[in-house]
């Protein structure tokens, strides 16, 4: 059984500062969340990166600004580069001549470091809609399990689908994962050599969560509740 030990508050400005990822890499803690007024918007959340050698006194690395509501980023040890994976909430264009559309489009980004100080500026990754949650480094390179919905006010009714990638930019699905249910947050990790597991939230039925496994090529998926 885990024992909490302590707790110790790393950062505190007045602001809604949640989501939160944390990572150990090249000598550094690196701590990522969102930075917004409140968990909606608008207006807009940022995404930003701070390190630490201590757990104690934290510098800003990066804050990372596209112009949308920046949310959920989630670190990447990709050995001699250091990343971020986040989604954005943008407000759709319109116009007297456009055919009615949802209000806000889900584009997911992905920028790198070689230092943790200095940053890409974030690459649109994938397609619209296609929310990739956590990215998972192997020696067969780089996969995630990234959520998709066709339009916002449909989100709920979400599919899962398996990407891989070699260079953390370009991305080829590699299949469905699991459909229905309305599947969301998928996060992957692997046990042992081969094998692929994954973690994922579901709003059917009753917001129960559930484990799934496949084996190599990673186009079976069984699932237990």
């Amino acid at each position: 059984m885990a024992e909490l030990i302590s707790i110790r508050r790393l950062f505190s400005d007045g602001y809604h500062n949640a989501f939160t990822d944390l990572l150990h890499w090249n000598g550094h803690y690196y701590l990522s969340f969102r930075t917004a007024h409140t968990h909606s918007f608008p207006p807009p959340g940022d995404v930003v990166v701070y390190r630490s050698t201590d757990l104690d006194e934290w510098t800003l690395c990066v804050r990372f600004d596209t112009g949308a509501d920046d949310r959920d980023p989630k670190l990447i040890d990709a050995g001699d580069r250091l990343g971020v994976v986040f989604g954005s909430w943008y407000p759709r264009w319109s116009s007297d001549f456009s055919l009615p559309n949802a209000p806000h489009d889900l584009i997911s980004h992905i920028a790198v470091s070689r230092d943790g100080l200095a940053w890409s500026a974030p690459r649109q990754v994938y397609g619209v809609n296609y929310w990739l949650w956590r990215v998972l480094p192997t020696p067969e390179g780089f996969f995630c399990a990234a959520y998709h919905f066709a339009v916002r006010a449909d989100r709920d009714m979400r599919t899962v689908h398996l990407l891989h990638s070699d260079d953390l930019f370009e991305w080829r699905l590699k299949g469905l994962m699991r459909p229905g249910g309305g599947p969301g947050e998928p996060a992957l990790f692997r046990a042992e050599p081969d094998c692929l597991h994954c973690i994922i939230r579901t709003r059917e039925p009753r917001h129960h969560s559930w484990i799934g496994q496949s084996r190599t090529p990673y186009t079976r998926w069984e699932w237990a509740d």
